[in-house]
């Protein structure tokens, strides 16, 4: 995730990202926030099981709630620790946003 995080534009051939499990924690969820950011391609992030707390959702939801990121279509949180706040969080930036996530 820093190696991804780093770079300026990021393009893969591909749509569909997975961590399963991989207690990247909410530093990890910020990492992958900035990774949303520059990223114009992947359209399903699967985040299962990664120790994610409300701060790491914080850090997701900020950009939806700015527009950064038009391409995701699915983000899968499952099995972390956002709580209600993270999830309200989230919630309150994929409106505003006007996203269409799964």
């Amino acid at each position: 995730l820093i190696k991804l995080s780093e770079h300026k534009s990021i393009t893969f051939p591909f749509t569909k990202v997975q961590f399963y499990g991989g207690r990247i924690g909410s530093n990890g969820a910020m990492m992958l926030a900035e990774f949303l950011r520059k990223n114009k391609t992947v359209e399903h992030i699967s985040v299962i099981n990664n120790l994610i707390g409300p701060r790491g959702a914080y850090a997701i939801s900020d950009v939806f709630a700015d527009g950064a990121n038009k391409t995701l279509r699915v983000l899968d949180l499952h099995g972390n620790r956002i709580y209600h706040k993270g999830g309200v969080a989230l919630a309150k930036a994929l409106k505003k946003g006007k996203h269409m996530l799964e």
